[in-house]
């Protein structure tokens, strides 16, 4: 199920008692959650690049951290394109 999946890695990814998961843990744990084995959009550095920037697109207040609900926006959005 994608929410067990899902809470059970932010958890191993998380700061700040399981609420959010910082820009620089984001990449990896992207890579971990959808189980990627190959590089779909080229390079890991190019997977990297379109997670990073989604990352500042979600990260509403700037501090630097997603929390759950930013983060599971920023992966639909990954997802469905």
């Amino acid at each position: 199920c994608f929410l067990i999946k899902f809470e059970t890695e932010f958890y191993q990814f998380n700061v700040g008692d399981g609420r959010y998961i910082s820009e620089n843990d984001m990449p990896k744990f992207f890579r971990i959650f959808i189980q990627i084995k190959e590089e779909p959009w080229g390079s890991k550095d190019s997977m990297d690049d379109i997670v990073n920037n989604l990352f500042y697109k979600y990260d509403a207040n700037r501090n630097g951290f997603l929390d759950k609900h930013e983060t599971i926006l920023m992966i639909n959005e990954i997802l469905s394109s």
